[in-house]
């Protein structure tokens, strides 16, 4: 077994998922600033060794030490724990309350009441990729996607990626819907949930209201070059 790579797309006719059309076409400065970060910090916590050029002292920390790794794996492992719990809550789950990262998110889930949960985890297919939202909910009037997402800082306004992301989503939730008659008459909705990885408790929700420009002037015309570049 090995990852699909880009000639199995070709042969076999397989989309892109949505977070590889916009982590190979869109420059994420949010990243590129964390990443910038995480090597300054990295500099300055590790000891020199006696008498070591500036230059060794470097290539040392950043490809023999790599304390920004550690530090980059230990924010993926509590962002993968915290996601995984909310997934398990929302799914009515057996969850024991005294999880040590249960308060990390139980004020997020008191703030996600929005109707019926339909989905947690839905594989959804749209024109030309596909992806996983992490929650579906249903109200008389609407559904509503969201997607969690863990960060250090709770940012002030959503990052244009995870913009993207939930267009394409809503997007494909959309076309699945065509023939029933409920879609007719719901609006679809869609947020990012924001949880703190470094503050327990801290939340942020960020609702995107201009999902459908979003996908028509940012996502297809991403996936478009995605497909051109790779001869798709």
């Amino acid at each position: 077994m090995r990852p699909t790579n880009v000639s199995d797309a070709r042969a076999f006719g397989f989309v892109p998922s949505v977070t590889t059309v916009i982590d190979r076409t869109l420059r994420k400065y949010g990243l590129e600033l964390w990443k910038a970060e995480q090597l300054v910090l990295a500099v300055e916590t590790t000891p020199r060794l006696p008498n070591e050029a500036d230059d060794d002292f470097v290539r040392r920390v950043v490809q023999v030490e790599c304390h920004q790794d550690a530090e980059a794996k230990a924010a993926r492992d509590r962002g993968t724990a915290i996601h995984d719990l909310m997934a398990r809550v929302m799914r009515k789950e057996w969850v024991d309350c005294d999880h040590p990262m249960f308060p990390w998110i139980d004020p997020a889930l008191s703030a996600l009441h929005f109707g019926k949960v339909i989905a947690v985890e839905k594989v959804l297919v749209g024109p030309g990729y596909a992806g996983t939202t992490d929650l579906i909910q249903e109200s008389p009037d609407a559904y509503m996607l969201t997607d969690y997402k863990t960060s250090k800082t709770l940012p002030k306004e959503p990052y244009i990626e995870h913009k993207l992301q939930l267009s394409a989503y809503a997007e494909a939730w959309q076309r699945r819907l065509i023939g029933d008659d409920r879609a007719i008459y719901k609006k679809i909705r869609v947020r990012n949930v924001y949880v703190s990885t470094t503050e327990v408790g801290k939340y942020s929700i960020h609702e995107h209201l201009d999902w459908q420009t979003t996908y028509e002037h940012g996502f297809k015309p991403l996936l478009q070059y995605f497909n051109w570049v790779n001869n798709l």
